[in-house]
């Protein structure tokens, strides 16, 4: 069974490691393994003492440097990536197969389903397993990292159909200014789990359309 990180499982001990003075690469190997743990787990936002109404947690992640998320009801886990079996002749942003819960679900890469030229490896990728607002439907997402899982309050969020028309192709819905835990303002992209999905049957239309 891979190993799984849930949204409650946000933080991690740590430990005062001591190497004798020399082993400066072990040291650094080291240093650089858990920078790589902390940038690969979901972690609790500064903001979220600060409740207020009409708000929502959202799960948040990376594709390079660009934050996105969706509503945190519609993430189940994040897991390991291995044993996704390829499906040929798909689309180039969809990953392949993934049995979850004993059940086939579908994984998309989604630099590639946003035609974005970051490089994500599946080796490299965290995999997050999503849940669709209608149907209960389920399918996985490669990103590159996991973020932190701020409170955000409905007005935060501004509509892309406000700045772009009524476009039912973007898998984005909307754009919200976000300051996070280091005291920063950042752009977060909001993403729709129901348009995601959209694009993992083979039947739709929309399979082969570009964002």
């Amino acid at each position: 069974q891979p190993r799984s990180r849930g949204l409650g499982d946000v933080y991690k001990r740590q430990a005062l490691i001591f190497i004798p003075l020399g082993n400066a690469a072990e040291v650094d190997a080291l240093l650089e393994a858990d920078r790589a743990i902390q940038h690969n787990q979901f972690k609790p936002s500064s903001n979220n003492n600060n409740r207020v109404i009409n708000s929502s947690e959202y799960a948040t992640f990376y594709i390079g440097d660009d934050w996105m998320g969706v509503p945190a009801r519609n993430v189940l886990e994040a897991v390991e990536p291995i044993n996704i079996r390829p499906v040929p002749s798909s689309p180039p942003y969809y990953v392949g197969l993934y049995e979850y819960n004993n059940q086939v679900i579908s994984v998309i890469h989604l630099p590639k389903l946003l035609n974005s030229e970051i490089p994500l490896s599946t080796e490299k990728a965290q995999l997050i397993i999503m849940t669709c607002d209608e149907g209960n439907k389920k399918f996985g997402l490669l990103v590159s990292a996991l973020g932190e899982i701020p409170t955000i309050a409905e007005n935060q969020v501004e509509p892309l159909n406000i700045i772009f028309g009524n476009e039912t192709t973007y898998v984005a819905t909307g754009i919200a200014k976000i300051q996070t835990s280091d005291g920063k303002g950042k752009m977060l992209t909001v993403l729709s789990t129901d348009k995601m999905h959209a694009r993992t049957n083979p039947s739709s239309n929309e399979l082969l359309e570009t964002i």
